[in-house]
């Protein structure tokens, strides 16, 4: 008996269990209560938010996240009725109530009364309507280090509104001796 060959697997469940499918951000916060979930069960609260907020959104996006949301019709009967292709409207759903759904989103639409010119431009283009940094470079025939330069400070603007709000970081920087907020002080 010791001569028989070690028997290989050949049927799929004699396997090792296959990977886990790789988790988007969206696939891992969806629950059946999430308004992202396309499915009946949706929390009546957050849809309403949702619905509310999407003036802030393209015209286009607007209507979907309306016509889904609030007058609960099926994204893929919407994509028969347009001729489009049923993943990349959910998709375009998904993407469209995630940029809903970000602080970001939140802080660039109070902000942008605010904003002038050109940085205003950019960030509805970008936070707002989901737009690459290239394309709004190509579209507002600006540079893309242009863009960038006006998404960053966009960026600075939310972070110095969150720390502004978090106590956290004061307490770190008080935690050091005045007159040693010096490079080497902290090294």
């Amino acid at each position: 008996m010791p001569d028989q060959p070690v028997r290989k697997p050949t049927r799929p469940s004699e396997h090792a269990p296959a990977p886990a499918r790789r988790r988007t951000v969206a696939s891992a916060s969806l629950d059946r209560t999430s308004p992202l979930d396309l499915r009946k069960h949706r929390d009546a609260e957050a849809a309403g938010l949702l619905v509310l907020r999407a003036d802030w959104l393209s015209p286009a996006d607007r209507a979907l996240v309306v016509a889904v949301l609030r007058d609960g019709q099926s994204v893929a009967a919407m994509a028969r009725a347009t001729g489009m292709d049923p993943r990349s409207l959910r998709r375009r759903f998904a993407q469209a109530a995630s940029r809903l759904l970000d602080d970001r989103t939140v802080f660039v639409a109070r902000l942008l009364p605010s904003l002038t010119g050109t940085r205003a431009r950019v960030a509805r283009a970008f936070y707002l309507e989901g737009r690459s940094l290239r394309a709004i470079a190509n579209e507002q025939r600006l540079g893309l280090h242009t863009v960038r330069a006006h998404r960053q400070a966009i960026e600075g603007m939310y972070e110095a509104s969150r720390r502004h709000s978090d106590p956290g970081i004061d307490r770190v920087w008080k935690s050091v001796p005045p007159g040693q907020h010096t490079r080497g002080a902290l090294s």
